[in-house]
């Protein structure tokens, strides 16, 4: 049997999935094992985001520089962050084959944009080590300065020697995101669980257009937080929330350093989220400083939570101990260092100052 569900009606593409129950032979006992397949047909719009970025970076270019190979102005850099954020479900044509020229992209990458993906879902782990949709265990996970290990590897063999390494420097969370579940599904949740044994796993998500869909896989393949990006307004930050709160795990709001940051934090607060985290596009030359100016900018009665994201060093990490922050989410500076495990202590003894 096949069932359709159409989600998020507001999009202008719904999300469709279909569960199906596939059958295969097993041994001992029971002679026939079933699994779910969650089939999503994801917005075109949003899989040639993704595609957009990494080819993007790939290339050394800025949204900037982007928009002005593209378009022929650097006014486009908005309708870039768009795209790449996959706000745009269904891009003019005139856009694509802008972008499609500038980037060199083959026909067989634009036609993988239409290609629905896979995600298993499995039977719900018992008893993950962190649940911090109990106020005060996140509160004691959290005291003191954080450190969260952005996975941002789409090879299954670099992902379990950064994995393995992080758990012998026992780092306080994994982040896994966006196109490590679009390459291995939402499964690999559970092998780096393996890997990692204790260390809380953060399931980042790059929309919330199918929300409650992602938080219900992630849960079940064994995330302990889920940090969603897109909760652009009070519905989609209750949804979420409660989301989070029905599969027991806990929930960052995570807000665009171009958003109104000052009101999706107390929207969040106000609704109950875990956490928020800014974040900022690392298409800047500036991303420390503009990052610092946020901080600053901050009402002095915030009490949630907050991480912060946006391509720190080590070096960026102590100049900004002076400002108000619990979490600070790095990645490239450590997968990217010569000695990721020296990377690492360094960060966390500068934590600890």
């Amino acid at each position: 049997m096949v069932i359709i569900h159409s989600f998020t009606p507001f999009c202008v593409w719904p999300f469709v999935a279909c569960v199906c129950n596939v059958g295969w032979q097993g041994t001992g006992l029971r002679s026939q094992k079933f699994r779910k397949v969650w089939v999503l047909q994801v917005p075109f719009g949003v899989n040639f985001g993704r595609l957009v970025r990494k080819k993007r970076g790939i290339e050394g270019l800025s949204q900037q520089d982007l928009a002005a190979l593209a378009f022929g102005n650097v006014g486009g850099k908005a309708k870039i962050s768009q795209i790449e954020n996959g706000r745009i479900h269904s891009p003019h044509q005139k856009t694509i084959d802008s972008l499609v020229i500038a980037l060199e992209i083959s026909d067989a990458e634009l036609s993988e944009c239409y290609a629905p993906i896979k995600l298993d879902e499995h039977e719900p782990i018992q008893g993950p080590f962190f649940h911090p949709v109990d106020p005060q265990i996140f509160c004691d996970k959290i005291s003191g300065r954080r450190l969260q290990f952005a996975l941002d590897v789409a090879n299954r063999v670099e992902l379990k020697k950064f994995a393995l390494i992080a758990a012998k420097e026992n780092v306080d969370f994994l982040e896994i995101g966006d196109p490590v579940f679009q390459k291995y599904g939402m499964g690999i949740i559970r092998d780096v669980k393996n890997y990692a044994p204790g260390i809380p796993i953060v399931a980042e998500f790059a929309s919330s257009d199918w929300i409650e869909q992602q938080i219900q896989l992630a849960a079940n393949s064994g995330a302990d937080i889920v940090q969603v990006i897109g909760l652009s307004n009070e519905k989609r930050i209750s949804r979420a929330i409660d989301s989070a709160r029905k599969h027991k795990v806990g929930i960052s709001v995570a807000i665009l350093s171009h958003e109104n940051i000052a009101k999706l934090m107390a929207e969040s607060e106000a609704y109950g989220a875990d956490m928020v985290a800014i974040i900022r596009n690392l298409d800047s030359s500036n991303i420390f400083i503009d990052i610092m100016e946020i901080l600053k900018s901050l009402p002095a009665d915030f009490t949630i939570p907050l991480a912060i994201s946006g391509g720190f060093t080590a070096t960026q990490v102590a100049l900004a101990l002076d400002q108000r922050w619990n979490v600070v989410i790095v990645g490239s500076s450590i997968l990217n260092s010569p000695t990721p495990a020296d990377t690492i202590r360094r960060i966390k003894r500068i934590l600890r100052t």
